[in-house]
C-alpha cells in the first residue's frame, strides 16, 4: 500500500535537514506525512510542492492517483491566494501567489503586467479566493470518493477563519461549504495559552502556538512534525480501515 501526500512547502519539507531541492523528488523525509507511512510500513510518494496552490494541489493528487490501486490520500490545504494557469508559450502549469503582487515581481512565466492586473481585479477578492479553493477541494473530494479512495484533508493554513464571505455566502458557495465531508477532516488542537474559539487551526498556526521551532523562513521544524504526526496517527489509522 501506499500513502500519496499532497501539499505545499510544509508537506514538501522547507527547511527540514533532510530536504535535497524545491523540485519534485527533493522532499524530506521528516514531514508528518512521510512520518505516518513510515510507521505503518506504507509506500511514499510526495507530490507536494513549495508554493503550490489549492488548485494545484488537487491537480497533482488526481495525477498521482491516476493508474495506482491500493492507495491512500492525506493533503494538507494552503493558503486561498495562489493561483495556478496554464501558461501557452511554455506549455505548462505554473502558480503565482499574493507575494508575487507584493513584491512587484514577474514570475512562474507569466509576466508583472498580468499579476499585477489579476491581484488588482480577481486575485484579492475574498470572494474569489474562497470560491476557488471551495472548488478545488469539493472537486478533489468527488473525485477520491467515486474512485473509493480513502483520504484524510487538513490545512496547513487556516483560510477558513480569513473569509469573511462566508458569513454571507450565495448559493453556490454555501452549497459547496455544506459538501464538504468534515468527517475526513482533521484540524490541529488549539494551544493551552491562547483564547479559545470555534476556529480550527491549521498545521503552522499550531505549531506557531505551540512554540515549535521554525526555520528562518518560518516552516516548522523536525519536531513540530514529530508531533503533528502523534497527534494524527489514530485519525489515520482509521483511514487505513477504510480501504478496499
Amino acid at each position: 500500500m501506499k500513502l500519496i501526500a499532497g501539499g505545499d512547502s510544509f508537506v514538501w519539507g522547507s527547511e527540514l535537514k533532510d530536504h535535497k531541492h524545491g523540485g519534485p523528488g527533493g522532499h524530506s523525509m521528516s514531514t508528518f506525512p512521510a512520518l505516518l507511512a513510515a510507521q505503518h510500513r506504507l509506500d511514499y510518494e510526495c507530490v507536494a510542492l513549495p508554493g503550490s496552490g489549492n488548485d494545484s494541489i488537487a491537480r497533482r493528487v488526481m495525477e498521482a492517483c491516476y493508474d495506482q490501486i491500493d492507495i491512500v490520500v492525506l493533503v494538507s490545504w494552503t493558503w486561498s491566494a495562489r493561483y495556478e494557469f496554464w501558461v501557452t508559450q511554455q506549455e505548462k502549469w505554473e502558480t503565482i501567489s499574493s507575494a508575487q503582487y507584493e513584491r512587484r515581481n514577474s514570475g512562474a512565466g507569466l509576466s508583472k503586467d498580468f499579476i499585477q492586473t489579476f491581484f488588482n481585479d480577481v486575485g484579492f477578492s475574498d470572494y474569489w479566493e474562497t470560491y476557488s479553493s471551495l472548488r478545488e477541494i469539493t472537486r478533489l473530494q468527488d473525485h477520491l470518493t467515486v474512485r473509493n479512495i480513502p483520504y484524510l484533508f487538513t490545512i496547513s493554513d487556516n483560510w477558513f477563519e480569513k473569509v469573511h464571505c462566508l458569513k454571507d455566502p450565495d448559493r453556490v458557495m454555501e452549497s459547496m461549504h455544506h459538501h464538504l465531508d468534515w468527517r475526513r477532516w482533521f484540524f490541529f488542537p488549539q494551544g493551552e495559552r491562547y483564547p479559545k474559539t470555534e476556529t480550527p487551526r491549521g498545521f503552522y498556526q499550531w505549531a506557531v502556538e505551540e512554540r515549535y521551532e521554525q526555520g528562518p523562513q518560518l516552516h516548522p521544524l523536525e519536531a513540530a512534525h514529530k508531533s503533528a504526526a502523534r497527534l494524527i496517527s489514530d485519525r489515520f489509522l482509521t483511514l487505513l480501515s477504510e480501504r478496499p
